[in-house]
């Protein structure tokens, strides 16, 4: 912990002796330097999301960001390093860190080509959703590190057709090989293309394809995979107040070293209404398919929503509440028969001291219901937040 901050304030203090402040951060000649830190208190009835008593215990966390951005004419460059040091009161972590490193450009040209890069390291540990996003997995200790990078490129070819190509590829590998490993190696390829039209100023619909390449380490090879999606998908601001999009489609998914095929209806549509100028309302939606490590599983089919409704009461007090409700359900074929049914709520108050300090309290739960009982848990979490810089 004393590393951490002694870093972040070595890093902090020339810039701030060196340069101007303004709302957007200290600015570094033709850099924008956006410096903050976070330090959370955390308590939890179930750390282990483990059946319905769990283990309790208490988390601090300090998570500092430097945020480093070039912004020239409508293009900007940016570079963002955020480290994290965790202790838990009673539970013993044998490591401490995770670090985080991005970088992404978006470079837009007057002949209307626009290109994204977008590059993340992730070196960590408890983030299990960065393996594994769609709540199969829930915790694990074994240290990881994962390499994200895109590439796509927006081309105008009239004022109401444009086409988009890119890909990316996704690795990820395991440090701690240590059992229970909760999950594996793999890495992903994905490339794709679209053609969109803009119906109008306020309405553009598209249509997508996409190819997969999933390769996974030898011992889980039967979840090595190549898929295709093809897709229609509509972005419209019906009123000033209703704004919404989906994708729509099919997707053939076939598991190259078994005998396992599937065809499957995929989607995601998010809706955003104003019902006034101070409450905002949301909904998600989404459906698919994803790569599993229980069993012989070698995939499962999750179908979720989420609604949050957000009111600010003053310029400086605000509050969010919500939930979602997910489902992952597992092949017939699977030797163990698994359905999984996720509720979650959450209710937040943030504080906005002044343009550089701003404090959250978060109340979060969150219960699961499985065939299997060893699956099924509750947890109730508490969250205390205190932000402070850009």
């Amino acid at each position: 912990m004393k590393r951490i901050l002694l870093i972040s304030v070595l890093m902090l203090l020339p810039c701030m002796l060196l340069g101007e402040t303004n709302d957007e951060g200290i600015i570094l000649g033709p850099f924008i330097f956006k410096p903050n830190f976070s330090f959370v208190f955390e308590h939890t009835d179930n750390l282990f999301l483990q059946g319905e008593k769990g283990f309790n215990d208490n988390l601090f966390i300090i998570r500092p960001t430097l945020e480093l951005v070039y912004p020239f004419l409508e293009s900007s460059v940016q570079i963002t390093y955020v480290p994290i040091w965790r202790e838990y009161q009673k539970y013993n972590l044998e490591h401490k860190f995770s670090h985080f490193f991005t970088f992404e450009s978006n470079i837009i040209q007057s002949s209307g080509l626009n290109i994204k890069l977008t590059d993340r390291y992730v070196r960590g540990f408890l983030e299990v959703s960065e393996i594994e996003p769609q709540r199969e997995v829930v915790w694990g200790t074994n240290r990881f590190y994962k390499n994200y990078f895109g590439a796509e490129a927006l081309y105008d070819i009239t004022e109401r057709i444009n086409i988009e190509a890119g890909g990316d590829f996704n690795y990820v590998k395991f440090i701690d090989r240590e059992e229970p490993l909760f999950f594996y190696d793999y890495n992903t390829l994905t490339v794709g293309g679209s053609v969109g039209y803009r119906m109008s100023p306020l309405t553009n619909v598209k249509v997508s394809y996409r190819f997969f390449n999933n390769s996974a380490e030898e011992l889980y090879s039967n979840r090595d995979f190549r898929a295709h999606q093809f897709l229609f998908g509509m972005e419209s601001d019906a009123t000033p107040r209703l704004k919404g999009g989906f994708e729509i489609g099919f997707e053939n998914k076939q598991f190259i070293n078994s005998d396992e095929s599937i065809n499957n209806l995929i989607m995601s549509a998010t809706l955003s209404y104003e019902v006034t100028e101070d409450t905002r309302f949301l909904l998600n939606l989404d459906r698919g398919t994803f790569q599993s490590a229980f069993l012989d599983a070698v995939y499962f089919s999750s179908t979720g929503a989420a609604i949050s409704l957000t009111h600010q009461f003053t310029e400086r007090l605000s509050a969010t509440g919500g939930g979602y409700f997910q489902r992952n359900a597992y092949p017939e074929t699977t030797i163990d028969k698994r359905k999984d049914d996720i509720y979650a709520f959450h209710a937040e108050v943030g504080y906005i001291i002044s343009t550089l300090a701003v404090v959250h309290l978060n109340y979060r739960y969150e219960q699961r219901n499985s065939d299997l009982s060893q699956y099924t848990f509750h947890q109730n979490r508490l969250i205390f937040d205190v932000l402070l810089g850009w």
